[in-house]
């Protein structure tokens, strides 16, 4: 069984709780939570492993006492055989829960990953250590039991506490993104839910209890696990609105959203997993966040419209003898395309779209938009004799409006 080291000159080794809590270690911050689930307490895994190694060796204990120890001495024997290994393995235990709480207070939510694997292993072990157990003074299974049931009780708060912090992560201006890409909450939560597929029945079977209208569907796991994700996905939106109100420009909180939407609605499509396990609760999920995207979208464009009004028909005919007041306005109206393209492109150059194809139809949609016009607008003015210095008025074919157009949201530009 487990022994105490006698010898007081080796090196203090840290025990499985402080590697689950000591700076530095492979606990990841939500923000750094690429971090795959495996590596990220290692206290996790040495705890896993010490809960099989001290089941399998109280039973090898059991087996090699039953022949050497007379019959009648063999429950004394092994409870008091037993007892100090217990008392560490449930220390240990218990110390991991006080770690995993601690991290919450830094909003570190790898924590729970880790403590749903340890959750999901003493689950399949309890059973065992029951058959072994039972009948022993002092009910040593019923103390595995009970620190089983802690593990649940505080993975059920912190999975709940994930949906407070993503609801009220700060909208601070100072944490907003400058060119308007994808929020690190949004990246983060995003993740933190593909992370939590791994223990999709685990964290089912942990919500059914307080989730009434799941208790009543095929799949109640299932159906839980949906509420709980579609709520992170909820709250998370609600809070992207909000923190696009921090921008001044109409522009860059449009592509805020239309970025952070595009994200979310870009790794659902990715994950057919997890797109029909939130399903489960909002059938229309994926038509929802199209048709935000799409009204984004469309919202986007009104960052046009005073440059389209400089270049539209207000129904003036078309001569070839103009006055003065005729060639003011036409010189008034390429004067006002060209500042305020100028004024457009210089902003928008260092906004972001970080997905590729994205970026690509969001400056297409500008082509279409812009192009036709100015062709037409050309055609219309471009001959007729409005000034002696055309080139002053004139400054850009079609070819050169395409070409900025098509360098938007690119700082190198």
């Amino acid at each position: 069984m487990f022994r105490r080291d006698q010898s007081q000159h080796r090196p203090r080794r840290m025990s499985i709780h402080e590697k689950i809590h000591t700076p530095g270690g492979q606990a990841s911050r939500l923000a750094s939570s690429a971090v795959p689930v495996e590596e990220s307490l290692e206290g996790a895994h040495a705890f896993i492993t010490c809960a099989t190694v001290f089941l399998r060796l109280m039973q090898s204990e059991r087996n090699l006492m039953q022949s050497i120890i007379p019959s009648h001495q063999h429950r004394t024997v092994f409870e008091n055989l037993i007892k100090p290994p217990m008392d560490f393995f449930i220390l240990e235990g218990e110390a991991l829960i006080a770690a995993v709480k601690r991290s919450l207070g830094k909003n570190d939510f790898q924590s729970v990953l880790a403590a749903l694997r340890i959750l999901q292993h003493l689950q399949s072990l309890v059973p065992q250590y029951q058959d072994l157990l039972r009948s022993l003074q002092g009910d040593p299974a019923n103390r595995v039991v009970t620190l089983t049931t802690l593990f649940e009780s505080t993975c059920y708060k912190t999975l709940h506490d994930f949906i407070d912090y993503v609801k009220n992560d700060p909208d601070k201006t100072s944490n907003m993104p400058k060119d308007g890409t994808v929020h690190e909450l949004t990246s983060s939560s995003i993740q933190f839910l593909k992370q939590c597929l791994e223990f999709s029945d685990l964290i089912g079977k942990l919500m059914l209890p307080h989730d009434e209208l799941a208790r009543g569907v095929a799949h109640p796991r299932k159906r839980a696990l949906g509420s709980y994700f579609y709520r992170v996905l909820s709250v998370l939106r609600m809070n992207i609105d909000m923190k696009a109100r921090c921008y001044e420009a109409e522009g860059l909180m449009v592509l805020f959203r239309l970025n952070n939407y595009h994200f979310v609605h870009k790794s659902l499509v990715r994950s057919s997993v997890m797109l029909s396990t939130v399903e489960e609760e909002c059938p229309d999920v994926e038509e929802n966040y199209v048709e935000a995207i799409g009204h984004e979208r469309k919202e986007y464009q009104k960052v046009w419209t005073k440059l389209l009004k400089c270049i539209l028909e207000q129904g003036k005919p078309h001569r070839e003898t103009l006055s003065k007041s005729d060639r003011q306005d036409i010189k008034d109206k390429f004067k006002g395309f060209n500042t305020e393209l100028d004024d457009i492109y210089r902003i928008q150059r260092s906004y972001a779209i970080p997905d590729e194809r994205l970026r690509q139809s969001i400056r297409d949609d500008n082509t279409e938009l812009i192009v036709p016009f100015y062709r037409t607008f050309l055609e219309r003015y471009a001959n007729l004799p409005f000034t002696k210095n055309p080139e002053k008025y004139i400054r850009y074919k079609v070819a050169d409006v395409e070409r900025k157009l098509n360098s938007f949201f690119d700082a190198s530009a």
